[in-house]
């Protein structure tokens, strides 16, 4: 009871930190709901732009292509003895094309949606 009583007191003493004690513990739960809802409603936006635009349209044109050519081709390719040498060289490059891909395919867009005003970049969402 006497630590409840010090508790207390001290809040009484210091009721500006108690206030920002208050307010930061507000502001913080109401960012992890805002983060929460904002992701869930991205989501469903995404998963709906998919719908309308027909995921069937998406998967089974790849699906009936790579499956027609495995059927076709995969006894012929099972049966050649190719055998390619393995050179560090062509693996570096490789790895090096990858990255440089991928940075140029995460960075381009970012930039993009800099020179955009906000009202403008919304409407993409």
């Amino acid at each position: 009871m006497r630590i409840i009583n010090i508790s207390l007191g001290n809040l009484k003493r210091r009721k500006l930190r108690s206030l920002l004690l208050l307010l930061s513990i507000v502001i913080g739960v109401a960012s992890s709901v805002f983060l929460f809802t904002t992701v869930q409603v991205m989501e469903e936006d995404v998963s709906n732009k998919i719908d309308q635009f027909g995921s069937n349209l998406l998967i089974l044109p790849g699906f009936a292509l790579g499956m027609g050519l495995a059927m076709e081709f995969g006894s012929l390719l099972a049966q050649m003895s190719l055998q390619v040498p393995f050179q560090p060289i062509l693996a570096l490059y490789s790895l090096l094309i990858a990255v440089v891909v991928s940075l140029v395919a995460s960075v381009y867009p970012v930039w993009k949606a800099t020179k955009l005003e906000p009202v403008d970049a919304l409407r993409y969402f």
